[in-house]
């Protein structure tokens, strides 16, 4: 009964009385990813039962889950189909062997006396929460050539960690990893703790820019337009003193804006003309809003180091390859995805293209119900 390996990881349900359950227990190996249900018929019900064993050498961990009614109920289906790893949170005996290296802040480690590594960082206090909830021995090593893992695609093997976790050597590895296509076809997975983008870091320029953080505050338009407003301004000036006929010369007007926008105010006798009474508070207020607006933004300006990158994406590296040259850390997901990005690409355009092929078979199947409709 169950000896075959495909046996155990199947989904079955084992019936069975009371002295067979306990010799069950005892002799049968139990393994921790079995799926078997046991359901034990007793004098007057029928119970449900998990087994397993963290290690041959355990006795194997039993849990009564619930009682089975004829028919079950509801409640009792649901309880009984939940996926065995989550009932079997017992896992006292259990050694996973892991392996590691340094990156901060996620994994660092610490030598210890017996020749393991503490690992320490936000990966390690993970799995000491794991260690804690769980109850079995976390027992790792960090890597002699700290190699996470590169895949070789002749040989469909992994170097590094990833070599050692495809070989049986440890059980898992404890790191950073990201979740690609390479590896999610070799491994397992946690679900994802972090999420991180691509970093581009360049070298900070020690030559001003042709434009000063008091003038680019506001856009060379917004700086045309205000040029526009003050010749306009003072031509104002000059055409109200002939019609009140107290003529302005031009430098009289031109040295009545420059302090109206340099925010001094007007200085001269109030006019007695409405019309320019008007464009006085205008111009008056237009200024106000403009001192603010620049006043704003460049005290911003000052308080904060802002940054221009000279490059925007990876293409316009490219394009200046001659000044930039880029720099990856090697054994990284970043290696693999540059080298097979143009896989990827070809895979996302089979893909749109199979999509484009359905669509069109569906096009041609609803005109032909179309026609078969009108036919009719």
């Amino acid at each position: 009964m169950c000896y075959k390996q495909e046996d155990w990881i199947s989904p079955r349900v084992i019936v069975c009385v009371t002295d067979f359950f306990h010799r069950a227990l005892k002799n049968l190996p139990w393994p921790l990813n079995n799926r078997i249900l046991l359901l034990l018929l007793e004098e007057n019900d029928l119970t449900a039962w998990d087994a397993y064993r963290v290690a041959a050498s355990v006795p194997a961990v039993y849990r009564l889950l619930s009682t089975v009614s004829v028919p079950p109920r509801q409640d009792q289906l649901t309880t009984l189909q939940q996926e065995p790893w989550s009932k079997r949170s017992n896992l006292t005996g259990l050694t996973v062997r892991c392996m590691t290296g340094n990156y901060f802040p996620f994994s660092m480690t610490t030598p210890q006396s017996d020749g393991t590594d503490k690992i320490s960082g936000l990966s390690g206090e993970i799995w000491n929460i794991f260690e804690d909830l769980f109850s079995f021995k976390l027992e790792c090593r960090t890597s002699a050539d700290g190699i996470w893992g590169n895949y070789n695609p002749t040989t469909r093997a992994w170097s590094g960690m990833l070599g050692k976790l495809q070989d049986g050597t440890i059980d898992a590895v404890v790191g950073p990893f990201i979740h690609n296509l390479e590896r999610g076809i070799f491994f397992d997975f946690s679900h994802h703790i972090t999420s991180s983008g691509m970093v581009l870091v360049i070298q900070k320029s020690s030559t001003p820019s042709s434009r000063s953080s008091y003038t680019r505050e506001l856009s060379p338009l917004t700086w045309v337009m205000v040029l526009v407003f003050f010749t306009v301004s003072v031509a104002a000036f000059r055409i109200f003193g002939n019609l009140m006929h107290r003529p302005n010369s031009w430098s009289d007007s031109l040295i009545i804006n420059v302090r109206i926008f340099s925010n001094m105010g007007y200085g001269n006798e109030n006019p007695d003309r409405t019309s320019l009474r008007i464009w006085l508070l205008t111009e008056l207020l237009t200024v106000i809003l403009l001192h603010v607006f620049y006043t704003a933004f460049l005290i911003s300006e000052l308080s904060s180091d802002k940054t221009v990158l000279p490059v925007r994406n990876l293409q316009e590296i490219y394009n200046r390859k001659k000044e930039f040259s880029l720099g990856i850390n090697k054994d990284t997901s970043a290696v693999e995805q540059f080298k097979r990005e143009k896989e990827r690409e070809r895979e996302i355009e089979r893909k749109r293209e199979r999509e484009r092929e359905r669509e069109r078979e569906r096009e041609r199947e609803r005109k032909r119900e179309r026609r078969s409709t009108w036919k009719t």
